[in-house]
C-alpha cells in the first residue's frame, strides 16, 4: 500500500490548511476532491516527519473522515495507530484521552528519542575508535617487535660476516683458513635461519591478517543479528501495544454487551408485564362476553313484553273505537 512521504505533508499544509485559516467562507470541494483526501487520511503515516508537522496534516485531513475521530478517544486512537513504530510504543503507554495531551507527549517523547539515539551514535562511534585503537597499537606494537629482531639478526650477522672478512685477509696459515671456513659454514647456517625467520614472519603475518578478516567478518554478522533482535524487539513491542489497545477494545465491547444485557432484561420484565394485563383483559373481555349475552337474553325477553303490550294496547284501542 502507498503511504503518504514527507513531501505530501507540505501539499496538506499548503493547500488545505488554507481551508482551516478561513473559517468564514464556505468552500465547495468536488466529490472526487473530498474522496482523494479521504483515502489520503486512511494511508496516512508519520514515517521521518516532525510530530508537529504530521498533527498538523492529520487535523486537516480528518475532517474527510469524521467517522474515524467522532470522539476525542477515537481520534487519539487514530493518532497512535498512524505514529511511527518506535514513538507508536512509548505514546501507547499514555492512558490519556485528550488529543492536545496526546500530541504535547508525543512531540517530548519525539525530542527525549532523538536525544537517546544522538548518545547511541556517539557511544558507537567511541566503541569502534576504541577498537580501531586497540586494533592497530596491538598490530603496530607486534610488527615493530618483529622488526627490531630483524634488524638485531641483520646487526650480529653483517658483524659476523666483518669479523670473518677479517680474519680472512689476515689468514695466511692452514689453521686459520680452517677457522675460516668453520665461521663461513655458521654464516650460512645463520643466513638459512634468518630466511626461515623471514618465512615465518610472513607466515604470521598472513594468519594475523586472516584472522583479522575473519574478526571483521564476525563483527559485521554480530552486527546484523543485533540489528535482528533490535527488529524483533521492536515487533514485539509493537505487538504488546496492539494486545494492550485490543484489551481496551474487549474491555469496552463487554460493558456495552453488559448494558445490553440489563435492557434486554428490562425489556423482558416490561414483556411479562404486558402479558399479565393481555391476561387480565382477556378474563375481562369474557365477563363482557357472558354480561352481552345475558343482556341479549334480557332485551329478547323485554322485547317480547314489549309486543305482547303492544298487541294488548292495540286490542284496547279496537274495542275502544267499537263503543
Amino acid at each position: 500500500m502507498r503511504v503518504i512521504g514527507e513531501s505530501l505533508f507540505g501539499a496538506v499544509l499548503e493547500g488545505l490548511g488554507r481551508v482551516s485559516l478561513m473559517p468564514s467562507k464556505r468552500i465547495f470541494l468536488p466529490p472526487s476532491v473530498r474522496e482523494k483526501s479521504r483515502d489520503q487520511f486512511y494511508q496516512l503515516k508519520q514515517l521521518n516527519t516532525p510530530v508537529a508537522e504530521f498533527e498538523a496534516a492529520f487535523t486537516s485531513l480528518s475532517r474527510f473522515a469524521l467517522e474515524l475521530v467522532a470522539s476525542e478517544e477515537r481520534r487519539c486512537l487514530e493518532f497512535k495507530k498512524k505514529l511511527r513504530t518506535g514513538l507508536k510504543l512509548r505514546v501507547a503507554r499514555s492512558m490519556t484521552r485528550e488529543h492536545g495531551r496526546l500530541v504535547d507527549a508525543a512531540v517530548h517523547l519525539e525530542i527525549i528519542m532523538h536525544e537517546e539515539e544522538d548518545r547511541m551514535r556517539g557511544f558507537k562511534r567511541s566503541q569502534d575508535d576504541q577498537e580501531d585503537g586497540r586494533r592497530h597499537r596491538g598490530s603496530n606494537i607486534q610488527q615493530s617487535h618483529e622488526n627490531e629482531l630483524l634488524v638485531e639478526r641483520n646487526t650480529q650477522l653483517e658483524n659476523k660476516v666483518n669479523e670473518l672478512q677479517q680474519s680472512l685477509n689476515s689468514a695466511h696459515t692452514e689453521k686459520e683458513a680452517t677457522f675460516v671456513m668453520y665461521h663461513m659454514n655458521t654464516i650460512t647456517e645463520l643466513t638459512n635461519q634468518h630466511s626461515k625467520a623471514s618465512e615465518l614472519n610472513l607466515e604470521a603475518e598472513a594468519r594475523v591478517s586472516e584472522n583479522k578478516i575473519k574478526l571483521h567478518e564476525t563483527i559485521q554478522k554480530f552486527s546484523q543479528r543485533d540489528l535482528e533482535a533490535k527488529d524483533l524487539i521492536a515487533k514485539l513491542n509493537e505487538l504488546q501495544g496492539w494486545i494492550k489497545m485490543y484489551e481496551e477494545q474487549a474491555h469496552e465491547t463487554i460493558g456495552v454487551t453488559k448494558n445490553q444485557k440489563v435492557e434486554f432484561e428490562q425489556t423482558l420484565f416490561k414483556l411479562k408485564g404486558l402479558e399479565g394485563i393481555i391476561e387480565e383483559l382477556q378474563n375481562m373481555s369474557g365477563q363482557f362476553e357472558k354480561q352481552r349475552v345475558q343482556l341479549a337474553g334480557v332485551n329478547s325477553k323485554l322485547t317480547q313484553d314489549l309486543a305482547t303490550y303492544e298487541s294488548k294496547l292495540n286490542d284496547l284501542n279496537h274495542l275502544s273505537s267499537q263503543n
